[in-house]
C-alpha cells in the first residue's frame, strides 16, 4: 500500500493546492509541516535538491521499500495524470 507525504508550509498557497489536488484524487497522504523546524526544511530541501515547498513522496507501507521523490506541485499534478 503507498500514500503521499508531503512536506509542507501553513501559509503555502502551493502546498495548500497540493492537499487539495490530493483530497480530490481520494488519495491518501501525510503532512509534515515545517512551519516550526528551519533546521528539518533545510535538511529535506537538501536531501531531494528541492529549493521550495511542498516536497511531495510516495511512501510505501511495505518493509525495505524507499520512498520515492515526486517533486513539487507541477510534478504531483503530472504524477497523477499518469
Amino acid at each position: 500500500m503507498s500514500y503521499y507525504h508531503l512536506y509542507v508550509k501553513t501559509n503555502c498557497g502551493f502546498c495548500k493546492s497540493a492537499i487539495d489536488l490530493l483530497m480530490k484524487k481520494e488519495k491518501e497522504f501525510a503532512i509534515t509541516v515545517l512551519d516550526h523546524s528551519e533546521a528539518l526544511e533545510k535538511y529535506i530541501k537538501g536531501a531531494f535538491s528541492h529549493d521550495t515547498v511542498p516536497i511531495v513522496l510516495l511512501a510505501s507501507t511495505e518493509e525495505d521499500s524507499e520512498d520515492e521523490f515526486v517533486g513539487g506541485l507541477t510534478e504531483l499534478k503530472e504524477h497523477l495524470d499518469e
